[in-house]
């Protein structure tokens, strides 16, 4: 988990990422597995495709939209592949994301009050204990010692950042408060498993280790979001706005008769 400020910024790399990885590849490998990018939203509403194709939205007989589309694709970037860190660090770094999600299930689980999001507490307690005792005996087993640095600091510190956000709050907005952390957290767990975590174990007990890590992540990511969909709607609900006040269904409270 990482701090509140870097979350949207590796949210953002997380979305991009999963664009680009596949509109770059162009080849075999393990990004054959991803779903290709098909489209890129253009600046009149259309949408470019992927072979040179445009929608007829906002087109003029001068062809804007099929330039709108040639330079779309020129965007196309590879996503970053960081080979950065030593088995030891990696070690490091999915211990303390797989603790830090006990210690926030932990802080919160007795106060929460959905017996949804109660259960997926539980689940992350359970799992992560699980899957963090796997890891270790997977290091044992390749000889790799721990080996704390940066990046791990980081994902503990965030750990502790938020329990203690999260003090404050009670009932539903508890509830909701901590199944958008728990979403935000493993999308964020997934992109360092993409991006760090894949690129840089050299060990072939423990990438095993890692690949199932990433599986069981991507398992939460899914029920995160589901969970937070059924407390408050996709992506988190709508947030109301004071332009919204003194408005109705029937449109804008502009004063006229």
């Amino acid at each position: 988990m990482l701090r509140t400020a870097h979350k949207a910024l590796l949210l953002s790399a997380v979305m991009v990422g999963a664009g680009v990885a596949a509109c770059g590849s162009g080849g075999s490998g393990a990004d054959d597995s991803r779903e290709a990018f098909t489209g890129v939203p253009g600046a009149d509403g259309g949408t470019s495709t992927s072979d040179g194709g445009a929608t007829d939205s906002g087109a003029t007989d001068g062809g804007e939209a099929s330039a709108d589309a040639s330079s779309s694709q020129g965007m196309c970037l590879p996503a970053p592949s960081l080979s950065i860190c030593s088995d030891g660090q990696i070690v490091a770094i999915l211990h303390e994301a797989a603790t830090g999600e006990i210690a926030l299930a932990m802080a919160v689980l007795p106060r929460l009050s959905n017996s949804n999001v109660k259960a997926f507490a539980q689940k992350m307690i359970d799992d992560h204990t699980m899957g963090d005792a796997s890891l270790q005996a997977a290091a044992q087993t390749a000889g790799v010692t721990t080996v704390e640095n940066g990046l791990s600091k980081e994902i503990a510190d965030s750990s502790q950042d938020t329990i203690q956000a999260l003090m404050s709050k009670s009932g539903d907005d508890l509830d909701r408060s901590y199944m958008r952390h728990a979403l935000l957290d493993h999308l964020q767990d997934l992109a360092v498993s993409d991006h760090v975590v894949t690129p840089s174990v050299k060990n072939a007990d423990l990438a095993k280790a890692a690949l199932t890590d990433r599986a069981l992540v991507a398992s939460h990511t899914q029920l995160a979001s589901s969970v937070l969909t059924s407390l408050e709607g996709s992506c988190g609900g709508m947030l109301s706005t004071s332009s919204d006040a003194g408005t109705d269904d029937g449109g804008s409270d502009s004063g006229a008769p």
